[in-house]
C-alpha cells in the first residue's frame, strides 16, 4: 500500500495505522541501538540449548484461590471443547543459553 491509498488494505489496516507502525518500530530501533552501544560487559560463557516436546493433555491444573476467575473459565471451556481443540496438545519449549543470557521460546505470549 502506497500514500495514495487512504482507505483500509487487504490487511485491515489504514495508511495512518501504516505510518504509526513504523514510526513505533522506527522507535524501537532507536531504543534497542541505545542499549547495545551502552553494554558494559559482553557475553561470555558456555552456548546450550534444551528442546522439549511436552503432551499438555496430560497436565493437571490445579484450581485454587491463587488462579484468576478467566483461567478458571478458559480451563473448563477447554475441557468441554475436548474433541475440537484450539490449539495442539503437543507443545514445542525451548531455552537457549548465550552465556549468562538464556533466552526462552514458549508456544504463547505473555502480557
Amino acid at each position: 500500500m502506497n500514500n495514495t491509498n487512504h482507505l483500509i488494505s487487504s490487511d485491515n489496516k489504514g495508511y495512518a495505522a501504516q505510518l504509526f507502525e513504523a514510526a513505533i518500530n522506527n522507535n524501537s530501533l532507536h531504543c534497542f541501538q541505545d542499549l547495545f552501544n551502552s553494554a558494559k560487559s559482553m557475553l561470555s560463557g558456555p552456548v546450550d540449548f534444551r528442546h522439549q516436546f511436552v503432551n499438555m493433555s496430560n497436565i493437571t491444573i490445579k484450581i485454587n484461590d491463587t488462579y484468576s476467575v478467566s483461567l478458571l473459565f478458559t480451563y473448563l471451556f477447554l475441557q468441554a471443547s475436548e474433541p475440537y481443540p484450539w490449539q495442539p496438545q503437543i507443545a514445542s519449549t525451548q531455552l537457549l543459553r548465550l552465556g549468562d543470557f538464556v533466552i526462552i521460546a514458549v508456544p504463547g505470549e505473555f502480557t
